[in-house]
């Protein structure tokens, strides 16, 4: 009896009523190709496969252990083989005697550099992006990431980022990890006539308990730089200068969508929670935000997103929550709704804000290749920004129109809409008419 699993993902059903299930146990797995991916990290992963009581599910742990062996990025290539030693036993008048495996992984470790330069869209923006890592640094999983990510107008971004797994932990987890980033960000923020320059360091801990399920703990400390950008508001150039902070937070994320900027079925729910605050003088804050996306069926989805932040010392316009642009509130100027300055040049943000959708999205009348990415869109929007919560039921804005959605895979939504705003105020900024808009997140 001789099974072997190719560069194909296999999944097998086992039915439990089947009293015809092999029993075994696996007496032997022996790793071919191996140079520097330690012996301990592999004890520990194939440890279902070892626990295994019978063949179906035996062939399932074990390609679970090999796709597990993809994600940490210890091997490029997995070839396995599952062989009987007592063949004999099979046939075995004696029922009670398991057929004993060895299994044989045939593994091609990944290079100790790689490096890729590629595109990405996020923030209505495309940018460019020049990667370098070393996967498996250590031998258990280990990898060190060095990025340089550089927007058309609005950012640019150097990090360098230290990930380590973590196999072993006192809490029951699919996966989680360690994360050491350093990082210098530039963000050129045109609507309120500032730029930032922010240098961080990051601790995070990744866990995800459950498929569907993830938590990232971080703490984060930086040292912030704002200064001018074009022309701005006083409310704006009063706040020119060097800032500490210093905060620690938690993001849930539950999402059961078929696709991340495309889907037709299933919910998504994601909660953000940030104190700042642990530096004498430094500024200080907390932070809550809030977004509910579900799929009624495939043509029809609702969104919901909100925040709130209480400042508390020495908060800046980059802190607050900013509400308009085109996969935000749409039918207004990028961060163009709510509160502005005396001159109205710069928007100022604000410490409170919701908005919802109703998206209506249909394929095309006619076949063609791009069936499963492209789709015909409608949307109806209204949203609120205001620094106290008695205003948020007042002043509603709300906006209509309908376009074309194109999906990169499962990472960037593109959008093209004619959009008309219905309500607004008297300072917000409208842009009536087409809008394009790209990114990974959307409303």
């Amino acid at each position: 009896m001789f099974f072997g699993f190719g560069g194909c993902d296999q999944s097998y059903n086992r039915d439990v009523d089947d009293e015809n299930i092999i029993a075994s146990r696996v007496a032997q797995i022996h790793f071919d190709g191996l140079d520097r991916t330690k012996h301990d990290i592999l004890q520990e992963l194939v440890k279902p496969i070892l626990q295994s009581t019978d063949l179906p599910e035996t062939l399932m742990q074990v390609n679970f252990v090999r796709q597990r062996f993809y994600e940490l990025g210890l091997f490029r290539n997995v070839q396995v083989s599952v062989d009987t030693i007592n063949k004999d036993s099979a046939k075995n008048d004696d029922g009670d005697q398991p057929v004993e495996l060895a299994i044989t992984f045939n593994v091609e470790e990944t290079r100790r550099y790689a490096g890729s330069i590629f595109c990405s869209g996020n923030h209505n923006e495309v940018s460019g992006n020049v990667e370098l890592r070393s996967p498996n640094l250590f031998g258990r999983g280990e990898e060190i990431r060095c990025q340089f990510e550089h927007s058309l107008r609005y950012y640019a971004t150097y990090s360098t980022t230290f990930s380590k797994p973590l196999i072993r932990t006192p809490w029951k987890s699919l996966r989680s990890s360690l994360d050491l980033t350093m990082l210098q960000l530039s963000n050129y923020c045109q609507w309120s006539g500032y730029k930032q320059l922010n240098r961080n360091l990051l601790l995070g801990l990744n866990i995800q308990p459950h498929p569907l399920h993830r938590h990232l703990f971080q703490w984060e400390t930086s040292w912030r730089y704002l200064s001018g950008l074009g022309q701005a508001d006083f409310e704006i150039i009063e706040q020119f200068d060097h800032s500490l902070k210093s905060s620690i937070s938690h993001t849930y994320t539950y999402d059961k969508r078929d696709n991340a900027v495309l889907p037709t079925k299933g919910s998504m729910f994601k909660m953000f929670n940030e104190y700042a605050g642990f530096q004498k003088l430094a500024t200080s804050f907390r932070k809550h935000e809030f977004e509910f996306q579900h799929n009624l069926a495939s043509f029809l989805q609702l969104s919901f997103k909100g925040g709130a932040m209480k400042s508390y010392n020495n908060t800046t316009v980059s802190d607050k929550f900013f509400l308009g642009g085109p996969l935000n509130l749409r039918g207004f100027q990028m961060c163009g709704v709510g509160p502005h300055g005396k001159e109205g040049l710069s928007a100022l943000g604000a410490l409170k804000y919701w908005v919802g959708a109703v998206h209506f999205q249909y394929p095309l009348p006619f076949k063609n290749i791009f069936d499963q990415y492209l789709r015909l869109h409608g949307f109806l929007q209204a949203g609120s920004i205001s620094n106290k919560f008695s205003e948020l039921g007042e002043n509603i804005r709300t906006s209509c129109g309908g376009g074309l959605i194109f999906a990169f895979g499962n990472n960037v939504r593109l959008e093209l809409n004619y959009c008309l705003p219905l309500f607004n105020q008297s300072y917000d900024k409208i842009q009536r008419g087409i809008h394009f808009g790209i990114g990974m997140t959307y409303v």
